[in-house]
């Protein structure tokens, strides 16, 4: 646990990218499926909400700041908000 808050706004869901991600068992292949299943890794707290606007507006966030980077040690919560790692800027958290 990194401790930071956050706010996402998933408007992909890049399955093939992200094979390790499942939800209940299932590999996430849809825009809900990926905000429940930010939802349940952001941790206690994390809560979901409609911007006031057209398009994506499913907003994942947590203002405690629970948000857990996962199986990825290597990736600091530093790294994974910069892009520093390389290709990869979202971490694969």
């Amino acid at each position: 646990e990194r401790g930071l808050p956050f706010a996402l706004v998933p408007c992909c869901v890049h399955w093939k990218a992200f094979p390790g991600r499942e939800l209940d068992g299932r590999p996430v292949r849809t825009v809900a499926q990926l905000v429940k299943w930010l939802q349940r890794r952001g941790g206690p707290g994390t809560q979901v909400a409609s911007l006031d606007f057209e398009g994506q507006n499913t907003v994942v966030f947590n203002t405690r700041g629970a948000l857990v980077w996962g199986d990825r040690p290597d990736v600091s919560a530093e790294t994974a908000n910069t892009g520093a790692e390389g290709p990869d800027p979202w971490g694969r958290f």
